[in-house]
């Protein structure tokens, strides 16, 4: 079971702003507007309205995933598959599914142990 992670209280808050307040900022920017007055206007840090506007690719917060979203969604259907059957599966098992793949696959995942992912 993945722990639960609690932010610690007076710890960064990430985006306080809506994605309608991004894109209105960032066409604001296209239309001549500098990146300061657009970030006073739409309450959003200049950085956010600078990437946005050059489209730089930025991974999400917080751990990357390891398989890959196409992947995770197909081990998700195929467990809930299961389970549906009347074959429940433990974390036990999903593990070794996983191990199971990417052994077949012949990737080696450095992060676990064995090529076995780990509890969490």
């Amino acid at each position: 079971m993945p722990r639960y992670y609690t932010p610690k209280s007076g710890a960064k808050v990430y985006k306080h702003y809506t994605e309608d307040q991004s894109v209105q900022a960032v066409s604001a920017v296209q239309r001549g507007m500098n990146y300061r007055k657009a970030a006073v206007k739409y309450k959003i840090p200049r950085s956010v309205i600078s990437r946005r506007s050059t489209k730089v690719k930025v991974n999400k917060q917080g751990g990357q995933t390891v398989l890959g979203v196409d992947v995770e969604q197909m081990l998700v259907s195929r467990l809930t598959t299961c389970g549906q059957w009347g074959f429940p599966l433990d974390t036990i098992d999903l593990r070794m599914i996983v191990k199971g793949y990417l052994d077949h696959r012949g990737v080696v995942v450095k992060k676990f142990k064995n090529n076995e992912p780990g509890v969490e």
